[in-house]
Formats: C-alpha cells, structure tokens, sequence
C-alpha cells in the first residue's frame, strides 16, 4: 500500500513482526536486511519494472516468486513479494 491509500473494510494487511523471510527463488539475503513477505495487487498503469522499482527488487526476482514466464500483468492480479523492510521506511 501505498502511504495515501484508503483502508476499506475486509482488506487484508501485512504487518511487520520482526521475522524474516526466505524463497528458494529469492536472491541471496544479506544478513543486515529485514526480510518481509507481502501481498501487492496491481493497479493500473503498474508494470513489473515500476513495481519491482518501488519495492527495491529485481524483476526477475517479482517473476520467481510468482512462478511467471511472461512480463503481462492485470490489474486486480496479485504478486507475492519478499522485500527488506528496512529499505521501505
């Protein structure tokens, strides 16, 4: 989410609990990152490139943890994310 967005009833939040996360796709995990995972819907105009951008991950990494051969994203789609945390504050 992003700072401005609406909360709506039902939604579902992630929050942070200090514990890190791994993917056997993932790239290697630096010791000093916090380690999250986290649900994104797309919106539209959103692209892997300005998704991957916004959360400080590469777009190969978005496409191996979504198991996803093509770059084609929908809107309303969901991409599963491990981002550090600590580069999101």
């Amino acid at each position: 989410m992003a700072p401005t967005d609406t909360l709506r009833p039902g939604q579902k939040l992630v929050i942070w609990t200090g514990k890190t996360s791994t993917s056997a796709n993932a790239s290697p995990i630096k010791d000093n990152k916090r380690m999250s995972k986290i649900s994104y819907t797309i919106r539209h105009g959103d692209s892997l490139y300005v998704i991957a951008d916004k959360f400080n991950v590469s777009v190969n990494d978005l496409k191996n943890w979504n198991a996803m051969s093509s770059n084609t994203i929908q809107p309303g789609q969901k991409l599963i994310m491990h981002v550090d945390v600590t580069e999101q504050l």
